[in-house]
């Protein structure tokens, strides 16, 4: 007994020596604040604005880290970089967010500019309130909501919107004609550059068309654009989703310095506008059609080449019911492009390769694209040479052809079943590009 007695007293005196580097051994605890708070910063996950979910969330940062000790948990509480970013849904049982809550973690955020994501269900004066507060701060902002559950935004936004960068706006109305057609002047939003309206524009307070950069019009009527065209002559890049015509009214729109369009969703509702636009700045168009005359896309979109005078250096076609003898002339009529990638699943390939394909004695005139430097080709229903045509065309594009002319090919990316095409003729293709400094990569 008085040996274990003797033993305890021995471990008791040694304990402070053995404690002492166990409390020191955190790595996190010996940094400075400001450098925990940056490691904090990076733990944040990727917030998109427009997710639907309440974030702050108890299992995602910075809530998360709360549960650390208490000078870990001090620094989450005090760095606003942690707290800039907020998703509310107001109204919806379950999912609110009391207003001292949400006080509180606009408080943390400081004076920073603010990412918000706000879903109204229902109209809360008190929320309405706190949110509208932080107008001058909001950089991206996503309002969803129907009008019944808005409030006045005048009173809120009398000093414009500073720091206003993006606005995302959805609402599922029936009447589509709600945009304001009056436009602020560009110093009331002098940041705002990019504008997504799903729905309808319910957003109540005009904004200064003309800063726009960047329009994306999803599921509601064409004629928006319509609306919008003569104040968005700055406009860059344009997006037509799955749109409406309501309207049959038609008159010119000229976008002047557009360089991007992107069309999803059924034709039909484009081709008016199709037939009425200008874009003569444009170089790079996206589409991805269902259930529509290939020959009638193919026909408006070359008069409005025509027309604009434009060049496209960069077009994506994913049209599963396209035809070859419709896409070769079009491509035949636009030989600016650099950059190609087609997804015709009902397009035997073969022909088109040989279109592609450099013949010495034809010269560049009887070529397809001699400028063409990136191709993506998606092949599920080809003809039998495929294999032979595909490795003639990859061989006169290489660069040690001894009469090719045309544009070096840089990248080819071959999106196809298994069956399509042979394993030894993938090999050579493989072979191939890597002799000759072509990216290839193979997408199954």
């Amino acid at each position: 007994m008085a040996t274990t007695q003797a033993e305890m007293r021995a471990l008791t005196r040694a304990l402070p020596s053995v404690a002492e580097p166990y409390d020191n051994q955190c790595f996190l605890l010996r940094l400075p604040n400001e450098i925990i708070a940056k490691i904090f910063f990076y733990a944040l996950p990727y917030f998109d604005v427009k997710r639907i979910q309440t974030y702050p969330s108890p299992y995602d940062a910075p809530l998360l880290l709360t549960n650390l000790c208490h000078r870990l948990t001090h620094i989450v509480w005090t760095t606003s970089s942690l707290w800039s970013c907020l998703a509310i849904q107001v109204g919806r049982p379950g999912h609110d967010v009391p207003p001292t809550v949400l006080q509180r973690w606009l408080t943390r955020a400081g004076a920073r500019p603010l990412t918000l994501s706000i879903v109204f269900w229902s109209h809360r004066q008190e929320m309405f309130e706190i949110i509208m507060s932080t107008a001058p701060r909001w950089k991206t902002v996503l309002i969803s909501a129907q009008p019944r559950n808005l409030g006045d935004f005048r009173p809120w936004t009398s000093g414009g919107f500073p720091l206003l960068e993006s606005l995302f706006v959805y609402a599922r109305l029936s009447n589509f004609n709600d945009i304001p057609l009056c436009s602020a002047a560009p110093e009331f939003a002098p940041r705002f550059k990019k504008l997504l309206v799903f729905g309808a524009l319910v957003f109540p307070v005009p904004l200064p068309w003309g800063n726009l950069r960047e329009l994306e019009l999803r599921n509601c009527d064409i004629t928006a654009l319509r609306r919008l065209s003569p104040h968005t002559s700055s406009l860059e890049s344009l997006t037509l989703a799955n749109t409406v015509c309501i309207e049959i009214t038609r008159f010119p729109i000229t976008l002047p310095n557009l360089r991007r369009l992107i069309v999803i969703g059924n034709f039909y509702d484009f081709i008016a506008l199709m037939e009425d636009v200008e874009t003569p700045a444009l170089e790079f168009f996206s589409c991805s059609l269902h259930h529509s005359s290939s020959r009638q896309f193919f026909n408006v979109f070359n008069r409005l080449i025509q027309k604009s005078g434009c060049l496209i250096t960069s077009f994506i076609l994913q049209f599963p019911t396209a035809e070859l003898d419709d896409i070769i002339p079009f491509l035949t009529s636009t030989s600016s492009i650099q950059s190609l990638e087609l997804g015709c699943a009902k397009v035997p390939s073969a022909p088109l390769l040989r279109g592609l394909t450099w013949d010495p004695s034809g010269g560049a005139a009887s070529m397809l694209l001699p400028r063409l430097s990136s191709l993506v080709l998606e092949a599920h229903e080809t003809d039998a040479p495929f294999d032979s045509v595909l490795l003639d065309m990859l061989q006169s594009r290489s660069g040690v052809h001894p009469s090719a002319e045309p544009a070096h090919l840089g990248s080819f990316t071959l999106r196809t079943a298994d069956y399509v095409i042979d394993p030894g003729s993938l090999r050579q293709v493989e072979e191939l590009c890597a002799r000759s400094g072509i990216d290839f990569e193979l997408q199954s």
